[in-house]
């Protein structure tokens, strides 16, 4: 079986599209990425203390800058 997605690149909903379809992969390993880093924040028994909320956002955002997803190209 054999599927064929085909995209016109110059039409800017199409584009998305494809965007979403070449980072699909990069997107399901940073939310497995960011599962474990939650679960790490609400461990308390990890040295003793939890990451606050702005460290929480910053390793969050340090994934998304690593696999290069740019949510502004993938949703809008």
């Amino acid at each position: 079986m054999k599927a064929i997605l085909k995209f016109d690149l110059e039409e800017p909903d199409q584009r998305q599209s494809h965007m979403r379809c070449i980072k699909a992969l990069d997107m399901a390993l940073a939310i497995m990425y960011i599962g474990k880093v939650i679960n790490r924040a609400l461990d308390t028994s990890e040295n003793g203390k939890t990451i606050d909320g702005i460290n929480l956002q910053t390793e969050v955002n340090d994934i998304l800058l690593e696999l290069d997803i740019n949510m502004d190209s993938l949703i809008s």
